[in-house]
């Protein structure tokens, strides 16, 4: 985004793993009366170790893992109205396409907190991606201070809270 700005503009752009030729980018001119203020705490902030490391990772896991969730979980679903948009559904924003019920029933098949083993039993087609995850996000956290549960859907209902929040 840094790369595509300019001066006295506002930017909005659209970046997605699987879609890098179709970066999108819309420009609005930033009001001239209007200023930033950018303010530095100096705090220092110590994703290293301890529980901000913990903090930063465990959402991290859970959504590096949310969509995979969710199109499962949709895929095995016997409803109709859910099968005929499941395509649209490719990255979590888009979940708002389905109505707030079955949002919510969506939700409820996403385990609140689980170990990691659970994890794997609840999701075998998912081992893959959740070894994949646990050696991105969870191996940086110390054994001994790596929670024996983890916070899954709570990261989702916040990403999925948010995506709703601004449309």
């Amino acid at each position: 985004a840094i790369v595509m700005s300019k001066k006295g503009n506002i930017i909005q752009s659209a970046f997605y793993d699987h879609d890098v030729d179709n970066i999108k980018v819309e420009y609005a001119e930033w009001p001239s009366h209007l200023r930033i203020l950018i303010c530095d705490t100096k705090q220092r902030r110590n994703l290293a170790s301890g529980q901000a490391l913990i903090n930063y990772a465990i959402p991290r896991f859970a959504l590096s893992l949310g969509m995979a969730m969710i199109q499962l979980i949709l895929r095995n679903k016997q409803d109709n109205s859910i099968l005929q948009v499941i395509d649209k559904i490719d990255r979590i924003s888009r979940v708002n396409i389905l109505s707030k019920p079955q949002i919510y029933e969506l939700l409820r098949q996403i385990p609140e907190r689980v170990d990691e083993a659970e994890f794997t039993r609840q999701f075998p087609q998912l081992s893959d991606k959740i070894k994949t995850a646990e050696t991105t996000w969870l191996a940086r956290i110390p054994v001994t201070e790596r929670p024996t549960l983890l916070l899954i859907r709570g990261a989702v209902l916040f990403a999925i809270s948010e995506c709703r929040r601004s449309d």
